[in-house]
C-alpha cells in the first residue's frame, strides 16, 4: 500500500482496511496523519447514518411540534422544524426553501388566525424517514367564519428536519361552510351538485 495515496485505488484500500479495523497493517505503510484522516472520515459516515435514521417517536414528536407551532401562529418555531431547502406542496401552490415557507405561513396566520388539529383515522403513521398524518382541521377565518374539514399531510425527513411536505385539504368543503349570503351559497351549492351529478 506504499505510494501516492491520492490515487483512488489506494485510497479505497486504506478505507477498506480502516473500516475493517486492520490498523496493524496500516501502521507500517501509511503515515499517522493519513490513518487519522481516514478514521475521521469513517466516523463522519457513521455520524451521518446515525443522524439520517429517525425513530418513529422522534418523527411523531416533530410532527406534533410542527402542528403546535401552527396552532400558536408561531412562524419562527414552525420553521425550526424545516430544512433550508424544504419543499411544501399545498392547495395554494408549491413553496421552496425557508423564505417561501415563511411567506406562506405568515399569510396563513392572517387568513386563518384560529386553527386546531385533531387526530383522525390512522393518526400519525411512520415508515423509515416518511410519515402520513390524518386529522380533522378546525379553523376560523379572519372574518370569524368557522369550518371543519378532514386533512392529510405527507412528510419526508432528512437530518431530523422536514424535507418534503404535502398538504391535502378539501377546499370546496371549506367554501361550502364559509360562503356568505344567499347568492354565494346558491352558487356553491350549484357547483357541488354539478360535481356530484349521478352520485346521489
Amino acid at each position: 500500500m506504499k505510494g501516492d495515496f491520492s490515487k483512488p485505488k489506494q485510497i479505497a484500500g486504506i478505507f477498506r482496511c480502516i473500516t475493517s479495523k486492520k490498523f496493524g497493517v496500516l501502521c507500517e505503510n501509511v503515515k499517522e496523519e493519513q490513518i487519522i484522516y481516514y478514521h475521521k472520515l469513517q466516523l463522519g459516515i457513521d455520524k451521518f447514518l446515525e443522524v439520517s435514521e429517525m425513530s418513529e417517536e422522534k418523527i411523531e414528536s416533530v410532527i406534533r411540534g410542527w402542528r403546535a407551532a401552527l396552532e400558536k401562529k408561531d412562524v419562527e418555531k414552525a420553521l425550526s422544524f424545516v430544512a433550508e431547502d424544504a419543499v411544501w406542496v399545498a392547495n395554494e401552490g408549491t413553496f421552496k426553501g425557508k423564505e417561501e415557507w415563511k411567506r406562506y405561513l405568515t399569510w396563513m396566520a392572517k387568513v386563518t388566525p384560529d386553527v386546531k388539529f385533531k387526530d383522525a383515522g390512522i393518526g400519525v403513521m411512520t415508515k423509515g424517514n416518511k410519515a402520513v398524518s390524518q386529522y380533522t382541521l378546525e379553523a376560523k377565518t379572519s372574518d370569524g367564519m368557522k369550518y371543519e374539514v378532514p386533512g392529510v399531510c405527507l412528510f419526508e425527513f432528512k437530518n431530523e428536519k422536514i424535507q418534503q411536505h404535502c398538504t391535502i385539504l378539501d377546499r370546496l368543503l371549506v367554501v361550502k361552510q364559509v360562503a356568505k349570503g344567499i347568492a354565494a351559497k346558491r352558487l356553491v351549492g350549484s357547483l357541488v351538485k354539478r360535481m356530484e351529478k349521478g352520485l346521489h
